[in-house]
């Protein structure tokens, strides 16, 4: 994690669909305020889905230049956070 951006989140084929996923954003938005961003290959459709799921929203792409593979940025907003 740096400053607000996660990116990225792995968590191992056979332990998916467990919670781990949803136990590190929780944890990660005990940390941020603002805005917290998280970048995810075009092509994970499986990622893209998990934090739509987490209330991420699509705000930006990027080309890797490592990859040539497009980034997507994806935004929560939890300013509200007390």
């Amino acid at each position: 994690m740096l400053d607000n951006l996660v990116g990225g989140l792995f968590i191992s084929p056979k332990s998916q669909g467990k919670g781990y996923g949803t136990q590190l954003i929780e944890y990660a938005k005990s940390t941020i305020k603002g805005r917290f961003l998280v970048e995810v290959y075009q092509k994970n459709y499986q990622a893209q889905q998990f934090y739509k799921k987490c209330g991420f929203i699509l705000t930006g792409e990027r080309l890797d230049e490592n990859t040539n593979f497009l980034l997507l940025t994806m935004s929560l907003d939890i300013s509200n956070k007390s």
